[in-house]
């Protein structure tokens, strides 16, 4: 049962979002005294704002090479200032959606979770509004390769992105017996449960999944993504998404701490990446 500070808190959260909801240019003030509304027109207005408001790496602050949540995107903690949007309610109203679309929203499952960005908390689905499922743009998950936890991860039902990354690390576990040494898709199976395990929101316009490896189990992951590119995903209204034809192949070098004895050292991560889109089928149809 709720305390009672607890139950007022949560109704003072609902009348404020009820009245941000409520802002409109009708009950605005016009702000025509500033020359962002006076002389410039909507386009470069937009573009102001924009660069204000969006999703930025602080430069200041880089993170240790050695993290697990370190990569290439990742090399910095990302920051939102959202000071504009306390300035008027004109400036809200034009402005309110930006924050939420233009951050890429990350999460880590499994153990990798003990090692994630410190920088950031991780986004509650169920306590989002109408309004923010629909700006929810990007959400990009990192699991290791034993996790079992995604189709718990995308069962709410404010679960609905435009655009999901999906990067699955396997280090230098590829030979880990516990989940079948030889046999590639009982080892991804593992990992993601199955391809028919979670139906993807309506909203999913891609799916991008990374795949990474140490180098030396290059030849195992290739084998992988052929089969995996014959998967196909279903949204929740029955649309299909397939893969793309062709995939996207980096590679990077990370770095590694002092471990007892063993000195710093680096080795090379593959990374494979297949998108999967809405079938040409279901778009023909719209």
């Amino acid at each position: 049962m709720l305390s009672t500070s607890r139950r007022e808190r949560r109704v003072a959260v609902r009348k404020v979002r009820r009245s941000l909801t409520e802002i409109s240019p009708l009950n605005s003030h016009p702000q025509m005294q500033s020359p962002l509304f006076s002389v410039l027109p909507p386009e470069i207005r937009n573009q102001i704002f924009e660069l204000a408001l969006s999703e930025h790496e602080d430069s200041t602050r880089p993170y240790d090479p050695t993290d697990n949540y370190y990569r290439p995107g990742h090399c910095f903690p990302k920051v939102i200032n959202t000071d504009l949007l306390r300035t008027c309610r004109r400036v809200y109203y034009e402005t309110n959606t930006i924050p939420m679309s233009s951050a890429t929203h990350c999460f880590w499952l499994g153990t990798i979770s003990c090692s994630r960005d410190p920088s950031r908390t991780p986004l509650r689905f169920e306590s989002l509004t109408r309004k923010q499922q629909t700006d929810l743009n990007h959400v990009h998950v990192f699991m290791a390769y034993y996790c079992r936890e995604f189709s718990t991860f995308m069962s709410p039902q404010q679960f609905r992105p435009k655009h999901l990354t999906i990067t699955i690390s396997w280090g230098n576990n590829w030979s880990d017996t516990r989940y079948g040494n030889d046999d590639i898709q009982q080892l991804f199976s593992a990992s993601w449960g199955s391809p028919d395990l979670t139906k993807f929101p309506n909203e999913l316009e891609d799916v991008k999944v990374e795949f990474e490896v140490t180098k030396e189990w290059k030849g195992k992951l290739d084998e992988l993504v052929k089969r995996v590119m014959l998967w196909r995903f279903e949204l929740r209204d029955g649309t299909n998404m397939v893969a793309d034809e062709s995939t996207t192949v980096k590679s990077w070098t990370r770095q590694r701490g002092w471990r007892r004895t063993k000195p710093p050292s680096s080795y090379e991560i593959h990374v494979v990446t297949v998108t999967w889109r809405r079938s040409a089928s279901a778009e023909n149809k719209d």
